[in-house]
C-alpha cells in the first residue's frame, strides 16, 4: 500500500478502495497480460467498475496499458503497469 499513498499525494483524485486493490493487483502482476474481466474476478468486483476505474487511473497517470497482439494480428489482453507520478 506504500505506492498508493504516493499516488494520493500526487493527484487531486483520491483512489477508492477498489482502485487501491487494482493498483496492488497490477503491481503483483506487472508485465503479465490480464483482461479487465480477469481483474474483476480476482477482486470480486463488476467488470464495468474495473473498466471505469482503470480508465480514470490511466487518465490520472497512475496506470499505463500496453496492448498485446497475437501473431495473427488479433488483440490480446493488455499488460498494465503502475506509473510513478512526480508530485
Amino acid at each position: 500500500m506504500k505506492a498508493t499513498a504516493e499516488y494520493e499525494a500526487a493527484s487531486a483524485w483520491k483512489p477508492t478502495p477498489t482502485a487501491r486493490k487494482i493498483i496492488s493487483f497490477v503491481e503483483r502482476h506487472d508485465g503479465k497480460p490480464c483482461s479487465k474481466a480477469q481483474i474483476a474476478v480476482a477482486l470480486g468486483r463488476n467488470e464495468k467498475t474495473i473498466d471505469r476505474l482503470i480508465a480514470r487511473m490511466r487518465h490520472e497517470g497512475i496506470l499505463e496499458a500496453e496492448p498485446q497482439w497475437a501473431e495473427n494480428g488479433g488483440q490480446l489482453a493488455n499488460t498494465y503497469h503502475v506509473v510513478h507520478k512526480q508530485p
